[in-house]
């Protein structure tokens, strides 16, 4: 069977986001901190369970297909890891994931003896599953949700980890008294209701219960709402291949601060993303190489991590390959690559923390990670907005309530601000101008001209002038720019992704902007550092 492995006591949190029930009894899981494989294997495989005895009424009731990536969310011993694997087939994977590593490890090995190539393992945190953004098709949590110790931070992440129109399948213990197990009733914290509504607020849809399969257990199915409004996760997933470490951060920092990384070593990152003004710098355009202004406006570095691509255009696919943009940009830092790890390689206390993180001299591989990992750290604290999520139905003004009613309802801000960023990372054709050729210049297609990726509203207030151009300078006139400002159509035929808001009174404009204030959570606070 299923199980997640956690932690020693579930606690009550004390911050209001992820404050929750508390889990389990305190001690029942420490067997789950180094398990001996061959005894779950003989409990969780052998013994006679709802859903072990009804496990192939389950796989056919999921309605995997050959392709799609799986996630087997406390895979445990890996039974339905094993299961799924042929059903995807090679074009597809299967990932077995679980807090422990001695379970990872044999679920790795015993796919390995059974010619299941597409099996691989992840060991994941008490809080985070530790799966990259939009990789999954589906995440499968079975006999396992009651050992989350912290379900909406997790759940989150598995929202995080979902392609789009992903889902969840769950399946675990009811809990009724008097009809359940002592067992069931002693062990299982909370019951249906309290996990669905935990997923639900985690940003999920409910779409299916199947009452037909288990008779101990329930199998519930649920959507990733795409138009969801959810709280903003409190850690950024690093990929594989750049672990997020104390040290790296430290280095990448420095390097973020510092001039040497410009042609001229006049302009650090943060000439243009200053801590003080949100990792903006509240310039309609930044001045660039030689001080000439650039062509867009600069965006904030605040909860960047969350992002599947960057820059406006999209044309970086990670923060490690946007991190070498500006650099290189003969309009922006103007540095060549090549002759920047020469500059860093003279410099001792660089050649020093090159080696001690990456085992290296320093080079734009590792420029480009460190960057990465600091500005994974970028993440704000719970907004007021947060807070209301998370069930604090004062933490909103009167007014802001109205504007949250207006953003989800008539004035359709929600269609593209969804999310926890609130940006469903597209790209729109707005009408803001026509000068700039936009998503275009990377695709080559027509029909891209003018798109530029819609902008996160985490921080809005403390980020203008706003738009790709920056010509707004203030939330009122962006506001106002989409109740009555969108043009009719573009140039050359093409038609625009949006059209104004006429029916929306200009009374509403300042209920729409006191609510896009309530979505300010405080920035984690950086002294730049001493340069070596």
């Amino acid at each position: 069977m299923i199980y997640w492995m956690v932690a020693l006591i579930f606690v009550l949190c004390s911050n209001p986001v992820f404050a929750q029930e508390k889990s389990v009894n305190p001690g029942v899981n420490k067997s789950f901190q180094s398990p001996d494989v061959e005894q779950f294997v003989s409990r969780f495989e052998r013994e006679g369970r709802d859903a072990y005895d009804h496990r192939h009424e389950i796989i056919k009731a999921i309605g995997l297909k050959p392709g799609m990536v799986v996630a087997d969310v406390g895979a445990g011993t890996g039974l339905f890891t094993r299961l799924f694997s042929p059903r995807v087939g090679m074009d597809g994977q299967v990932i077995a994931v679980d807090i422990a590593e001695k379970f990872v490890k044999h679920v790795e090995q015993t796919a390995h003896e059974a010619g299941l190539k597409n099996v691989i393992g992840v060991v994941c945190l008490p809080d985070s599953v530790n799966l990259p953004a939009e990789s999954i098709d589906l995440a499968f949590i079975c006999d396992t949700f009651h050992h989350f110790e912290f379900p909406t931070r997790t759940m989150q992440t598995i929202r995080q980890a979902l392609k789009p129109g992903g889902q969840v399948v769950l399946i675990d213990f009811h809990r009724v008294e008097g009809v359940s197990r002592e067992w069931i009733m002693g062990h299982v914290r909370a019951g249906q209701e309290v996990f669905t509504k935990e997923i639900v607020d985690a940003g999920f849809e409910q779409v299916e219960e199947k009452k037909d399969i288990l008779k101990e257990s329930y199998f519930v199915r649920f959507k990733k709402d795409a138009t969801a409004l959810v709280p903003l996760p409190q850690t950024v997933i690093a990929p594989k291949d750049n672990p997020t470490t104390p040290a790296k951060v430290e280095l990448g920092k420095k390097l973020f601060f510092d001039p040497r990384l410009s042609g001229d070593n006049q302009m650090s990152c943060a000439t243009c993303h200053v801590p003080d003004k949100a990792y903006g710098d509240g310039l309609a355009l930044s001045p660039g190489a030689e001080g000439k202004p650039l062509e867009r406006n600069t965006q904030t570095c605040l909860n960047v991590g969350f992002f599947t691509t960057f820059f406006w255009d999209g044309r970086a696919a990670s923060l490690e390959e946007q991190a070498l943009g500006p650099i290189q940009s003969t309009v922006e830092m103007n540095q060549d690559l090549d002759a920047l790890e020469t500059e860093l390689a003279a410099i001792p206390g660089y050649v020093t923390e090159f080696k001690d993180v990456f085992g290296t001299k320093p080079n734009k591989d590792g420029i480009a990670k460190a960057l990465a990992a600091f500005q994974r750290t970028l993440v704000t604290e719970p907004s007021s907005f947060d807070r209301f999520l998370a069930g604090d139905k004062d933490a909103l003004s009167a007014e802001a309530k109205r504007g949250l009613e207006l953003f989800r309802g008539e004035a359709g801000c929600i269609e593209c601000h969804n999310g926890p960023l609130l940006s469903d990372g597209k790209f729109y054709r707005l009408g803001v101008s026509f000068k700039d050729e936009g998503r275009a210049a990377i695709t080559g297609k027509k029909e891209d001209r003018y798109r530029f990726r819609t902008p996160s509203l985490r921080n809005i207030a403390e980020t203008g002038p706003y738009m790709h151009d920056g010509s707004q300078k203030t939330l009122d006139d962006v506001v106002t720019f989409y109740f009555r400002g969108i043009p009719d159509s573009g140039p050359d035929g093409l038609s625009l992704d949006t059209a104004a808001l006429d029916g929306v009174s200009f009374s509403d404009i300042p209920p729409m902007v006191e609510f896009l204030k309530s979505l300010s959570g405080k920035a984690p606070k950086i002294t730049p550092p001493k340069l070596p």
